[in-house]
C-alpha cells in the first residue's frame, strides 16, 4: 500500500477519535466510581502503570450492583453449563426431516467444543466484555484463529477501540489502536500478523536495551467489495496493520466475516457508541461517595473526638479531625477551653437514610432489585404463579438482554461457523442431500437461541396453555369433545421448556403419537382378551338354540388350544 493510502486510512482514524472525544468525558467519570481500573480515555495525564486507582469510590454499591447485572448477563444469555443455542434451516419443512435435526445437532456440538475449549479462552473473555458492556454502554469482543488450534477470544479494551456504523446502524467498520513493544511486534511478525516492520523497531527488537520500547499500532477493518462467502478468496472486510506513528504500512488480508463482534447496552439517538446504568444514576453515585464519606469522617470523630489540651501551642494548625490534638486551647486560669466547636442540628440517621435512599436508586438502575424480587418466591407458590413471574421477567429484560442477541452474539457466531468451516472442523459431519440443496438455491442456516432469557419469553405461551386447561376441564362432563382440543404432546413441551425442563427428557410428538397408538394397541388386546369368555358362552347359547329349533341335540363347540 502506498503511503498516501495509509495517511488516507490514518486520516479516516482521526476523525473517528474525534468523533469519540464527544464520550470519554463521560467514560472517565463512570471509570471513576464503577471501574477504577478501566482505561483513562484519552486523558491529558495518563496514570502510570502500578499507580493506585479508586481514591475518590466512598461507596461500592454501583461497583457491586454491576458486577451482578453482568452476572445476570451471564446466565441469562451464555450460562456455561448448557447449550444455549442451535441451528435450524430457514426451509420449516427440512427442520421436520430427522436426518437434518442430527447434523443441526452434531454442528452446535462441534461448534460448542472448539468455544469451550480451553486454549480458546471464552469463558474468561465473555465475563470480561459483559463487564465493560454494562459499565460503559458499549463492548467488543475479537475472534480469530488460534494458529493450530482453532478459535481464539479476546475481549478488547474500549479506550483502544473506534466504530462506525453503517447506514442501517449497524457497527461494520472498527479501528483498533494498540500499543505493542519491540519484541512483541517482531514475535507478531514471524507468526504471520504483521508482513513488515519499520526499520527502528526491529533494530530496537534486537536490542535487549530497547526491546520493551513500546510503539502504537493501527488495525483497520472495514467493509470489501468481495461477497465474503465460504470457500472464496473476495474478502467482506478488508483489514490492514499499521504502524501509526511510523504511518507504515505492516500488513493486508481480509476477512469473510467481521472478526469484531460489537454490542451496545442502549443507544441515544444519532449515537454510535452504547449507553450503561450508572450513566443514568451517575449523579446518586457520585453522591453516594460524598455522603458516605461525610458518614464516615463524622462517625470517626463521634469514636474519637479530637482533644483540646493546655501548654504551649505548637506549630500544627487547629484540626477538628478524629483523633486530633490540639495544644493550647484550653485557658491555664479557667480551664475551659478556648474554643468551641458549632453545635447544629445535623442528624446522622438522617443522612444515613439518604444514603440508602440513593443506593436503592442505583440497584433499581441496574436491575438488582428486579431479581431480587423475582427470585424471592413465596411459599407454596403454584405452577401457574411461577410461569407468571417468569413472563414478568422475560418481559422486562428482553429490550436490554434481547439486543445482545442479536447484535453481539448473532455475529459473533457467524464468525465461528466461519471459522470452523474453513479449518475443517465440520468436514467429518454428514450433511444430508436436502439441506445442501436448499443452501444451493438460496438457504439459510439459522441461529436458534435456547439460552434461559428465551425459555422465560416462553412463559406467556405456558401461562396461556394452563389457563385454558383450567378453564376446559371443568367442562368436559358436559362438552366431551373438548377432550381434544388440547394436543398432549405440544402442551407437556410448551409448559417443560418454559419451567426449564431439558429438552432430552420430552419426549417428540412423534415419540407420544407412537406411545399413544402403543398403550390403544394394548388396551383393544386387553379388552378383547377380557371380552372372550362372554363371546365363547353367547356363542355356545346360539348353537343349543339352533339345535334345539332344528329337533337334534346340542352340541358343545371345540376348543382349539392356543
Amino acid at each position: 500500500m502506498e503511503k498516501t493510502e495509509v495517511q488516507k486510512l490514518i486520516d479516516f482514524h482521526q476523525g473517528l477519535a474525534q468523533e469519540r472525544k464527544q464520550y470519554e468525558s463521560l467514560w472517565r467519570d463512570v471509570a471513576t466510581y464503577i471501574d477504577p481500573n478501566a482505561d483513562d480515555f484519552g486523558a491529558e495525564t495518563e496514570r502510570r502503570q502500578g499507580e493506585k486507582k479508586g481514591e475518590k469510590v466512598f461507596d461500592n454499591t454501583a461497583i457491586m450492583a454491576r458486577d451482578r447485572l453482568a452476572a445476570a448477563h451471564e446466565s441469562m444469555l451464555t450460562p456455561r453449563n448448557m447449550k444455549w443455542h442451535g441451528f435450524r434451516s430457514s426451509d420449516p419443512v427440512l427442520n421436520e426431516q430427522e436426518e437434518v435435526l442430527e447434523c443441526f445437532e452434531a454442528l452446535r456440538n462441534r461448534t460448542f467444543a472448539a468455544r469451550y475449549a480451553p486454549k480458546a479462552n471464552f469463558t474468561s473473555q465473555i465475563g470480561a466484555y459483559y463487564q465493560c458492556l454494562d459499565t460503559f454502554g458499549t463492548g467488543a469482543m475479537f475472534i480469530d484463529e488460534n494458529i493450530g488450534q482453532s478459535l481464539r477470544y479476546k475481549t478488547l479494551n474500549l479506550g483502544e477501540l473506534y466504530f462506525a456504523e453503517d447506514f442501517q446502524a449497524r457497527v461494520n467498520c472498527v479501528h483498533r489502536k494498540f500499543v505493542l513493544t519491540a519484541k512483541q511486534a517482531l514475535e507478531a511478525m514471524k507468526i504471520g500478523r504483521f508482513e513488515a516492520l519499520p526499520d527502528r523497531i526491529i533494530r530496537a527488537a534486537n536490542d535487549p536495551g530497547l526491546a520493551l520500547q513500546r510503539s502504537t499500532f493501527l488495525h483497520c477493518v472495514y467493509p470489501g467489495e468481495g461477497e465474503g462467502y465460504a470457500g472464496s478468496n473476495s474478502w467482506a472486510f478488508e483489514s490492514h496493520y499499521l504502524a501509526f506513528d511510523d504511518v507504515f504500512h505492516c500488513g493486508q488480508a481480509g476477512y469473510r466475516t467481521m472478526p469484531y463482534a460489537v454490542g451496545r447496552y442502549i443507544t441515544g439517538p444519532r449515537e454510535t457508541y452504547g449507553r450503561a446504568p450508572g450513566m443514568t444514576v451517575l449523579r446518586d453515585i457520585q453522591m453516594l461517595s460524598e455522603m458516605n464519606k461525610t458518614a464516615i469522617r463524622e462517625a470517626q470523630r463521634l469514636a474519637d473526638p479530637p482533644m483540646f489540651l493546655s501548654g504551649q501551642p505548637g506549630n500544627s494548625a487547629f484540626s477538628m479531625r478524629a483523633g486530633s490534638v490540639n495544644w493550647g486551647m484550653i485557658d491555664p486560669a479557667t480551664g475551659k477551653p478556648m474554643a468551641q466547636a458549632f453545635q447544629g442540628n445535623a442528624d446522622l440517621s438522617a443522612l444515613l437514610e439518604l444514603i440508602q435512599d440513593r443506593r436503592q436508586s442505583v440497584n433499581d438502575a441496574f436491575l438488582v432489585t428486579l431479581f431480587q424480587v423475582l427470585l424471592d418466591k413465596p411459599p407454596n407458590m403454584t405452577a401457574t404463579e411461577a410461569l407468571l413471574r417468569a413472563q414478568e421477567k422475560g418481559v422486562l429484560l428482553a429490550p436490554t438482554m434481547g439486543r445482545q442477541q442479536s447484535e453481539f452474539l448473532g455475529p459473533m457466531i457467524e464468525r465461528e461457523f466461519d471459522l470452523l468451516t474453513e479449518s475443517g472442523e465440520f468436514e467429518d459431519i454428514d450433511i444430508p442431500d436436502a439441506l445442501k440443496e436448499s443452501l444451493y438455491y438460496g438457504g439459510k442456516i439459522d441461529i436458534v437461541y435456547d439460552a434461559p432469557l428465551n425459555k422465560i419469553q416462553k412463559a406467556d405461551e405456558a401461562v396461556g396453555l394452563l389457563r385454558t386447561v383450567e378453564t376446559l376441564v371443568p367442562l368436559f362432563e358436559v362438552m366431551p369433545e373438548l377432550r381434544y382440543v388440547v394436543k398432549p404432546a405440544e402442551f407437556g413441551r410448551t409448559v417443560g421448556d418454559a419451567n426449564g425442563a431439558p429438552p432430552s427428557a420430552l419426549r417428540t410428538a412423534k415419540e407420544v403419537e407412537e406411545l399413544m397408538a402403543q398403550d390403544k394397541q394394548e388396551a383393544d388386546l386387553q379388552r378383547a382378551v377380557e371380552a372372550a369368555p362372554l363371546i365363547g358362552k353367547s356363542a355356545k347359547d346360539l348353537a343349543q338354540a339352533a339345535a334345539t329349533a332344528q329337533g337334534q341335540p346340542p352340541t358343545i363347540p371345540m376348543v382349539q388350544p392356543a
